[in-house]
């Protein structure tokens, strides 16, 4: 997890920061359908394994934290960075010394190790797990929809690729609300980050700086604008 919050504070700074080897876009392009995201295979993942006419090997079985995919009889084999296909294929070269031409498939059930990072105004910062055609819309609900009080709707930004030259999307959540803009479809490891508006900033940066006075003084300290509201709890409206 330290990892990840590092990651969200370079983010933070590469959208903020002038001189910066981000490329900045004011809008995405226009996707009119999902993009087909390969799907490679990672630690977590939930997998349905299946031999023909062989029920002892058929059931669903978790990816190991080393990558590899253990089934009786084949043993543990590497499947991390492969493809549903080739982990099949893999399993059927195991298993050539005990069956003769197995046929094997291997279908997802459950993907974890491809996600996508919410951070800022939200109710739930953190990870969500990445699925085909996940929009920004989908990962702001999952993510305990954005704080009404604090968050900056018109500038969210999305940044993808590498966080040393990453490419960072401004999104106004407000248009696709509106209906004037389409929902803006995702990929996986992208960062989601919903910012604070300057009067939440400033009121936190006030806050932190009067908090040793307040104390000296027995004052009971005022909380700052948005440091204890919480997330709407239904829809994207943000909380009233």
């Amino acid at each position: 997890m330290p990892k990840l919050f590092a990651s969200f504070a370079l983010a933070l700074l590469l959208t903020t920061t002038s001189g910066c080897a981000a490329i900045i876009f004011d809008d995405l392009p226009n996707e009119k359908s999902a993009p087909v995201i390969p799907i490679v295979l990672g630690p977590g993942d939930k997998v349905r394994v299946e031999l023909w006419d062989e029920p002892r090997l058929t059931g669903e079985y978790i990816i190991g934290p080393d990558g590899a995919l253990t089934v009786p009889i084949a043993g543990a084999v590497k499947v991390k960075g492969v493809t549903l296909e080739r982990a099949a294929n893999l399993l059927a070269e195991k298993l050539k010394e005990y069956f003769t031409a197995p046929s094997v498939t291997v279908t997802l059930i459950e993907l974890k190790s491809m996600y996508v990072h919410v951070t800022g105004e939200v109710g739930h910062p953190g990870t969500v797990p990445f699925r085909a055609g996940m929009t920004i819309v989908d990962v702001i609900q999952a993510s305990g929809s954005y704080i009404h009080a604090t968050a900056n709707t018109d500038d969210v930004r999305i940044i993808r690729g590498r966080l040393d030259k990453p490419e960072v999307y401004k999104i106004d959540m407000e248009d696709i609300f509106a209906a004037r803009m389409k929902d803006v479809y995702l990929r996986p490891g992208d960062i989601v980050m919903v910012p604070p508006r300057w009067t939440t900033i400033s009121a936190r940066w006030i806050g932190q700086f009067m908090a040793p006075i307040w104390s000296i003084m027995g004052v009971a300290q005022v909380t700052p604008l948005g440091a204890a509201t919480s997330a709407m709890s239904g829809g994207l409206g943000g909380a009233p």
